[in-house]
């Protein structure tokens, strides 16, 4: 049982992040497209049009991936658990997507995410418990815009190549 609650203690910060996460999304969202029905409405939820159920599944793949990224920036102290859940969606793309050589690809950009977490850390921790320096402050903030990019470049890529085999197969 103490397992379990230091388990679960350690993936809390998921479980708050994730609503505000998803209210943000929702916000932003709407905010873009409150307006009537244009030319960039219908290009961007044409997309969605006829997608089959694995579409889908590997669309809700690559977005838990991102979230769990964008969460462990907010993590203190990351843990076994953190890698696994960043880890598992890209493999399971691969898999269910059928393309073995971006398995590689993407594991190894999602490896190099989690090594940019550890630095992360390292760094965070410098910040806390030795000094505020500007530029270790300056290193950190880096560090976070970088892992931000290289998610956001993982998911694009990948959520591109859904649609481009959507597209040949249609």
């Amino acid at each position: 049982m103490d397992e379990f609650i230091y388990v679960f203690n350690k993936l809390l910060p998921y479980f708050l992040i994730f609503p505000a996460f998803a209210i943000v999304i929702y916000i932003i969202l709407s905010l873009i497209y409150r307006t009537k029905i244009n030319n960039k409405n219908i290009s961007l939820f044409g997309l969605f049009i006829n997608l089959n159920s694995m579409d889908v599944l590997l669309m809700a793949l690559l977005l838990i991936q991102l979230y769990f990224i964008i969460c462990s920036l907010f993590v203190t102290s990351l843990s076994l658990y953190s890698f696994i859940f960043i880890l598992i969606p890209i493999i399971l793309f691969g898999i269910l997507s059928k393309d073995y050589l971006r398995i590689l690809i993407n594991l190894g950009y999602s490896l190099f995410v989690c090594t940019l977490l550890i630095f992360k850390d390292v760094f965070y921790s410098y910040v806390i418990e030795v000094d505020v320096l500007w530029y270790v402050v300056l290193i950190f903030v880096v560090l976070c815009l970088s892992i931000v990019v290289i998610a956001l470049y993982i998911f694009l890529s990948n959520f591109y190549r859904i649609f481009k085999r959507k597209k040949n197969n249609a």
